[in-house]
């Protein structure tokens, strides 16, 4: 790894695990690489974590650069107060009309970090169950003046007022994760209709959604930190956790995840799968990159002409996500297929169909055996 990318995940780690002493203090190369650093925990969703850690050490005196880290810090507190307070004025409305619920993501896991405003999040994610999906949405637009922006097969996304944005989920994306078992399971607060998650079902999910996001180029270095963070505060049942991801043919994968984030907070050396696992992370930003993303496709494909035919004619799994009704009525996979070419017929979506395919063909052998063997070394 370069020295922007230790720099980057010592200051990380320090924050978390040690206290800002002179011993701790790491030397910098140049005054530079603040704006460096600042770009690459700006792509990864943690430059309040970076400057704050900065900050302790010491490091944030040029005045122009610690305006820069304010700045963002200070747009991420405004942003996670609007959240905090349609989160409030949603689950009292979901009390009002009797509508069980159940916080998800950061939600749940900006709690256990050391301020809720350092733990970024682009929306609300709440859980209901599907049965009561219609009139949680009926309640949101009619009484907290919510518009309804996308549905997918799993979740539907609103916007307040504000402009805060609200994933009302009623599924998974993961399909690995039963969301009637996470009912099931889940602790109910007594005298409320709010649930809470259980803790294997939580690291289940957790897990599963970064799989999700490592095979599309890229999960973030934040998904590794809320990891870390559930370790220390959400005790679980190991065994019936592993049994779960057996289950789900996750176990391989979690297993390296949980074993990087113990050993980086630790201060260990790491290993050479977990370095590379890093490096593919670290190049992707939160939600990953182009190259990364074709790369790992690219990769499963072998075969330039059977990656090209693949992405014209996607297959029953890929598309059901754009298209839910074929869930009820696959025979209108062929009529599917046609509207989204027709979709992709515009400027923007050809120049990035272009990119992409220039992206295929500039990859050279040795990216795609290294995302090759690191994908069966996650048995993913």
């Amino acid at each position: 790894m370069s020295t922007l990318e230790n720099l980057f995940l010592s200051q990380l780690r320090t924050l978390f695990v040690c206290e800002a002493k002179p011993e701790n203090k790491i030397d910098v190369p140049c005054p530079e690489v603040f704006s460096e650093l600042l770009r690459l925990s700006t792509r990864h969703s943690v430059t309040p974590l970076i400057a704050e850690s900065l900050s302790r050490h010491g490091f944030l005196t040029e005045e122009d650069v610690a305006e820069s880290y304010r700045h963002i810090s200070y747009r991420s507190f405004i942003k996670w107060q609007q959240q905090e307070i349609e989160l409030q004025k949603v689950t009292a409305l979901f009390e009002t009309h009797y509508i069980h619920y159940m916080p998800l993501k950061g939600a749940v896991l900006r709690n256990f970090y050391p301020e809720a405003w350092m733990r970024t999040s682009c929306d609300i994610d709440i859980l209901v169950q599907e049965e009561q999906l219609s009139a949680a949405r009926k309640v949101l637009i009619e009484e907290l003046g919510y518009r309804e922006d996308n549905k997918t097969d799993h979740d539907v996304m609103l916007i307040a007022p504000n402009g805060v944005q609200l994933e009302l989920h009623y599924d998974f994306s993961e399909k690995q994760v039963s969301t009637s078992d996470v009912w099931a399971t889940a602790h109910h607060n007594e005298g409320s209709y709010r649930y809470e998650m259980s803790p294997e079902w939580f690291y289940l999910h957790h897990l599963a959604h970064m799989a999700k996001h490592f095979v599309l180029g890229g999960c973030g270095i934040r998904t590794f930190i809320d990891l870390w963070l559930m370790k220390k505060n959400m005790p679980y049942d190991e065994e019936r956790l592993n049994e779960m991801l057996r289950q789900c043919e996750l176990l391989l994968f979690a297993e390296n995840m949980l074993a990087l984030v113990s050993d980086w907070m630790a201060g260990k050396d790491l290993t050479d799968i977990q370095k590379q696992i890093l490096e593919f992370v670290l190049t992707g930003g939160t939600y990953g990159v182009l190259d990364n993303r074709v790369a790992v496709s690219h990769s499963r494909k072998q075969n330039f002409l059977l990656y090209v035919f693949t992405r014209v004619f996607p297959n029953y799994k890929a598309m059901v996500y754009l298209y839910p009704i074929l869930r009820k009525h696959r025979i209108l996979m062929p009529f599917c297929q046609v509207h989204r070419w027709f979709h992709l017929l515009n400027r923007d979506k050809l120049k990035k169909a272009e990119t992409e395919l220039k992206n295929v063909q500039a990859l050279d052998n040795d990216k795609l055996d290294d995302v090759s063997d690191l994908l069966a070394k996650l048995g993913i």
